[in-house]
């Protein structure tokens, strides 16, 4: 009867945890469903074994959603059971934590042979067992007082358009999450099939604007905006950028230009935007003083890039980029990333995006953190 009960209480836990996950995916800005952590250890070969993979293994479980080190403590008293308490914030479910654990102990070879949820929606305790003798007690105790260390964040890939996409390339980007914005590079015309696919996955639309780096950087194409043109030519090649792409929310300056330290330029840029009502998204992480200054008082609306990863990054520069992206999010409630298109930043993200959400990060639209 203790076994049966056991697995119920299991069952119903991985039942909750799946409602939970999809009450998440409903919500308005959509997100990856919770992704419970891989396996952390091989099957024990004993009871002492089993303890040391919990021991080794339930904090490397509970960071996959949200919990840092401090909220987790064990102890042991001479004679008594080895206790795991484990203190869990007011946002992360009890029963999401509880099938995090239960899911560590059948992977490191053993089972819970007892649940009980000792305080309604406070306390849960777990017993986990090798060859039905208990080991460990796993306590989860409700901290209503904390909060995952997690905020909102915006991601633009930028570069789209500089290469060819076939469509099973267009259907995974847009496929990742509809908070996922995209930025067109203005050198040539948007593709079509990958706009209506965006627009259709409801993923904001954005255009590079295209100014004359210094130095040798990346083309900005054909119609790159000078420092020393004119409003009225500032204005058409702005126009020729934003037709790339009908319907973008608003312009990504990615180079370092004379263009956006020039005050004259900066107005008659911001100017446009204006009239449009559309977004200037600064995507240096060392921002042009210019341009802040001449946003606030021309009231256009404006964001900084917090992290911007160029082409060249790898898969693991890119990711490690995005975890200090997570952190400081965490740290300060919202940040924006700015990532290339590339078939390994796409590999990141399907990969890390599901992670990130399940530690509590809510993926959310560039214009959500407009100043």
């Amino acid at each position: 009867m203790a076994l049966m009960a056991a697995l119920v209480a299991v069952a119903v836990g991985v039942l909750l945890a799946r409602l939970w996950t999809e009450h998440r995916q409903r919500q308005p800005v959509a997100a990856p469903g919770v992704v419970v952590p891989p396996p952390v250890a091989v099957p024990a070969p004993s009871a002492a074994a089993l303890l040391d993979s919990l021991r080794a293994g339930a904090g490397r479980s509970l960071a996959e959603v949200g919990l840092w080190p401090d909220l987790l403590g064990w102890t042991q008293r001479p004679g008594d059971l080895d206790v795991l308490t484990v203190r869990v914030p007011a946002d992360l479910p009890l029963t999401l934590a509880n099938h995090v654990l239960t899911r560590l102990v059948r992977t490191a070879g053993g089972e819970v042979i007892h649940a009980e949820e000792t305080i309604p929606q406070e306390r849960v305790e777990l017993d986990a067992a090798f060859d039905s003798v208990v080991v460990a007690r796993l306590v989860l105790e409700r901290a209503a007082d904390l909060q995952r260390r997690a905020g909102r964040i915006a991601l633009i890939v930028a570069g789209v358009g500089r290469r060819r996409l076939g469509a099973p390339h267009v259907a995974a980007w847009c496929a990742l999450p509809s908070a996922v914005a995209f930025c067109m590079w203005s050198g040539g015309a948007a593709p079509d099939s990958f706009v209506q696919a965006a627009a259709a996955a409801g993923h904001q639309l954005f255009v590079e604007l295209p100014v004359k780096p210094l130095g040798r950087g990346p083309s900005p194409g054909p119609h790159a905006i000078a420092a020393d043109d004119d409003e009225p030519r500032i204005r058409h090649r702005l126009d020729l950028a934003l037709a790339s792409a009908r319907g973008a929310a608003g312009v990504v300056c990615l180079a370092n230009s004379r263009v956006t330290v020039e005050r004259r330029a900066v107005d008659a840029i911001l100017g446009a935007l204006a009239e449009r009502r559309l977004l200037y998204v600064d995507g240096q992480e060392t921002p042009a003083a210019t341009v802040s200054a001449a946003a606030q008082e021309l009231h256009v609306p404006w964001v900084r890039a917090d992290i911007a990863a160029g082409a060249a990054a790898d898969a693991q520069a890119l990711e490690a980029r995005l975890w200090d992206l997570a952190a400081l999010a965490g740290r300060t409630g919202t940040a924006l990333g700015i990532v290339p298109e590339t078939d390994h930043a796409l590999q990141v993200l399907q990969r890390l995006l599901p992670r990130l959400e399940a530690r509590g990060h809510r993926l959310v639209s560039v214009s959500r953190l407009e100043q």
